[in-house]
């Protein structure tokens, strides 16, 4: 085939219908009308397109096979391309290339390229692509100490957006750490105790509920589930049930529809911890300026707080659900009259955040084998049953709750015979978990 004639914006192959052609506009009207079998829009520097042109674009993917490449540097922490990468990022195939990943300088650090002596920096195997001279001289012009201070590398070099918004909680980067390690060694089961984060959901909103594996310092994803519908309690059910001898916590966001749906979780004789993530962080004065409750303005800041410190020390394994990944990505934090930290209300649906970020709440002390738990349900209003000698005898009971159980009185004899057996033991030994931030 001929090379095609070269016009001063458009290419034609094999006939008029076959075409490639370059548009320069801040106009949307001038790129609407463009509708064939197969389309790719190619997109470059997408950061500075204007926010109209995107609803120009969704109308020429409305028919035929489409594809849209945007490409850029992430400069700017806002807009339809940062979106891409965050809040829409379930819809998108997001890469992220980083300088260092180039041919050039693959296998090399910062450290070790400005090492290099000025012979090895001109050393290039790709000569047209990125060159370590380049990313040397900039090093010097752009890195000011720390990633905050350093946007234009981040962004230019690095392939990071700038810190997304100035405060958002959860660094991007992090959450892409996670899931290149994720993709690369997918989560195993190892059968070991599970605990269930659950955010409900009402109307069109998602249910969502993570399962997760607790690891000492380490947690690891397993898996989740996501439902919409009026109703999703069954759905819920028959997602957990699976696991039910494994689990030590259920925790459900306790604030409005959520709490009716926890109390009836807990009546399927799951674990369940209703969690009001409004109420004020637990004071401990002894924590001195690490106070939790100086530090945050309620529960919810606390336990997102918890969440973006282990993404920023690699404590999570697992997290590949880009949706997941974007909104995380898009949560706020304030600071408070009171030099709290605040989250800040949500815009947009984020219940799959919401729900990983129950299942990664402090981490409850493991005060029996699960089988243990259902017994004591069942028998605590047995005839010879002690609560004070079961709390003496149990393995691994923080003296906390040693001391709880020990002092509270059994069971009256004329315990209403409606009410469920074990009721009231039960409900103290979820009281007493609260009260002790375990």
């Amino acid at each position: 085939m001929p090379y095609p004639d070269v016009l001063s914006t458009q290419l034609e192959f094999r006939g008029k219908d076959n075409f490639a052609f370059g548009l320069s506009t801040n106009q949307a009207e001038n790129f609407q009308g463009y509708h064939g079998k197969a389309v790719l829009t190619i997109v470059d520097e997408a950061p500075g397109i204007e926010p109209q042109l995107w609803d120009a674009f969704a109308g020429i993917m409305a028919g035929g096979k489409v594809h849209i490449v945007l490409a850029g540097n992430p400069t700017i922490a806002s807009g339809p391309f940062f979106d891409a990468f965050t809040t829409e990022r379930a819809l998108w195939n997001c890469l992220t290339v980083d300088a260092f990943d180039s041919p050039n300088l693959i296998g090399l650090s910062v450290d070790r390229l400005l090492q290099l002596s000025p012979e090895e920096l001109d050393r290039n195997p790709v000569p047209y692509l990125v060159t370590r001279r380049w990313v040397f001289d900039q090093n010097h012009l752009w890195w000011h100490g720390d990633e905050l201070s350093s946007q234009s590398w981040m962004a230019r070099v690095r392939g990071e957006f700038p810190s997304q918004a100035q405060n958002a909680l959860i660094k991007l980067n992090w959450l892409e750490r996670v899931k290149w390690r994720a993709e690369e060694n997918p989560a195993q089961d190892t059968g070991g105790r599970l605990v269930a984060g659950v955010d409900v959901g009402g109307g069109q909103a998602e249910t969502v509920v993570y399962l997760c594996e607790p690891l000492g310092e380490r947690h690891k994803i397993l898996t989740f589930g996501a439902w919409r519908g009026e109703n999703t309690r069954g759905a819920v059910v028959k997602f957990l049930e699976p696991y039910r001898a494994r689990l030590s916590a259920v925790r459900v966001d306790a604030i409005g529809i959520g709490h009716n749906f926890g109390l009836h979780l807990r009546d399927c004789r799951f674990p369940v911890e209703l969690v009001n993530v409004g109420l004020a962080s637990e004071r401990r004065p002894g924590m001195g300026q690490s106070d939790p409750a100086q530090r945050f303005a309620n529960l919810k800041a606390q336990l997102y707080q918890n969440l973006a410190d282990a993404f920023e020390h690699d404590q999570i394994d697992g997290l590949v659900d880009d949706a997941t990944i974007g909104q995380l990505a898009s949560v706020l934090y304030e600071v408070d009259s009171h030099g709290r930290i605040k989250i800040e209300p949500k815009d947009k649906a984020r219940q799959r955040a919401e729900a990983l970020m129950m299942a990664f709440a402090p981490a409850v002390h493991d005060l029996r084998p699960i089988e243990e738990y259902y017994g004591f349900y069942r028998t605590g209003e047995e005839p010879g049953f002690s609560l004070s000698n079961w709390a003496s005898e149990a393995s691994d009971l923080p003296d906390a709750i040693r001391r709880h159980f020990q002092s509270r009185p059994q069971p009256r004899e004329d315990t209403q015979p409606t009410e469920r057996p074990g009721a009231r033991l039960i409900e103290g030994y979820l009281r007493a978990r609260a009260r002790y931030g375990l």
